[in-house]
């Protein structure tokens, strides 16, 4: 067997330098000139005919946050003279990494992927527009095909965390949790489920003695549910389309040493559900209908929510023109409970009435001409609100070169 189709190898260098001129500054909110260099080897190579594949990334950055800042002697600091050449370290200068891996197994029926992340605190680059520094996440995510494939199965446990160096006054823990679970029950029928989890540990490191009540953490727990199944029949003519959705979501918050019916703490849920049919036909002419409820409930509001919406498109002149209208109506019902306050409780009741044309025409190989008027209504059933109404409408005119 030759080698080469067993190992396939990947070695990448790159690099970024930049710096700040000290007298193209001079700014009243006290910026101050910059240089950066960064290196970043990174590497990718597979065995097995790529059943198992192995990657990896690191970036090493020298920062100077003030070019104005007193010199370092490179003796003091054991850096090869050689790097004066391209940086001179300054008493601002901080030498970071930050970094990434991951390993992926692949067989016909299963697979695992492992991933590494790790940024440390202070790390910066201005080689890129923002970068959020002191973390980590360690990720395992398995999959696996059932049944001749008709079933599918993935997961994913995440693991977080900052304070990498142990010097904040608070640790925040991530915690996810991913389940979906896919179901082709015949050609017509399938079902998507998911389940997620997600865990938001936030603890102090120092006494409590020394912290107010609301300083010593916050722990935030939250749950999804959704089940999705779908049902797609099509006949010489016609192609249908039902599907139905239903979720749960439930979210608790909880300040560490606060008692369980403090104020500060917080739990919702949330039940929502909805269903749409779209039916095509060879002509090129499609409808579609789509109606959802949703119920949010927390300690002290309620909120419902009623939608339908009615559209419809169809393609024109050889399919250069496609012309669709959509009629939508949403109505909202929400309700603060003030009774702990010897108050009447706020009711809110609005009605949304939506409306939205658009068509496109394709002039030429490379030229469309598209058109779109959108109205939206609101009105005040019960309770205060604003009544308004708008209309907008726009021409544009698109040409590839």
């Amino acid at each position: 067997m030759d080698i080469n189709s067993i190992i396939d190898n990947r070695f990448a260098l790159s690099t970024h330098y930049s710096i700040d001129k000290g007298n193209t500054l001079n700014s009243p909110e006290g910026l101050t000139p910059q240089e950066n260099f960064t290196l970043t080897p990174e590497a990718e190579f597979s065995l097995l005919e790529g059943i198992i594949k192995f990657t990896g990334a690191v970036t090493f950055s020298a920062y100077t946050r003030d070019l104005n800042s007193p010199k370092v002697p490179t003796g003091e600091l054991g850096v090869p003279a050689f790097f004066t050449n391209i940086m001179q370290a300054h008493s601002s200068s901080r030498i970071n990494y930050a970094g990434n891996a991951s390993a992926n197994l692949d067989l016909n029926q299963f697979g695992l992927q492992l991933g590494y992340e790790r940024v440390q605190p202070g790390f910066m680059s201005l080689g890129v527009g923002r970068v959020r520094d002191d973390h980590q996440n360690i990720q395992i995510s398995p999959s696996i095909q059932l049944l001749n494939n008709r079933l599918s199965l993935q997961g994913s446990l995440t693991l977080g965390r900052d304070n990498l160096l142990g010097n904040r006054i608070q640790t925040r823990r991530n915690t996810g949790v991913g389940t979906n679970a896919q179901f082709q029950l015949s050609d017509l029928i399938s079902v998507n489920g998911n389940y997620n989890l997600l865990v938001n540990d936030v603890s102090s490191n120092i006494g409590a003695d020394t912290l107010q009540q609301g300083a010593l953490g916050q722990l935030q727990v939250s749950h999804t549910f959704m089940l999705q199944p779908n049902l797609t029949f099509q006949s010489d003519q016609y192609t249908h389309n039902v599907s139905l959705s239903g979720s749960y979501f439930k979210m608790g918050s909880e300040f560490k040493g606060a008692t369980a019916s403090s104020p500060n703490n917080f739990e919702s849920d949330t039940y929502s559900t909805s269903v749409n049919y779209s039916l095509s036909f060879p002509s090129g002419f499609s409808v579609n209908t789509m109606g959802n409820f949703l119920v949010y409930n927390s300690r002290n509001t309620e909120n419902r929510s009623l939608g339908a919406n009615v559209g419809g498109s169809h393609r024109l002149f050889d399919d250069k023109m496609t012309l669709s209208l959509n009629v939508g109506m949403n109505q909202n019902r929400n309700e603060v409970d003030r009774s702990a306050q010897n108050q009447n409780n706020i009711i809110f009741k609005g009605r949304q009435l939506m409306l939205n044309l658009t068509t496109n025409y394709r002039l030429s190989e490379n030229g469309t001409f598209s058109l779109s008027v959108r109205n939206r209504t609101n009105n005040v059933v019960e309770g205060a609100g604003t009544k308004y109404s708008e209309l907008e409408g726009s021409v544009s005119y698109r040409h590839r070169f």
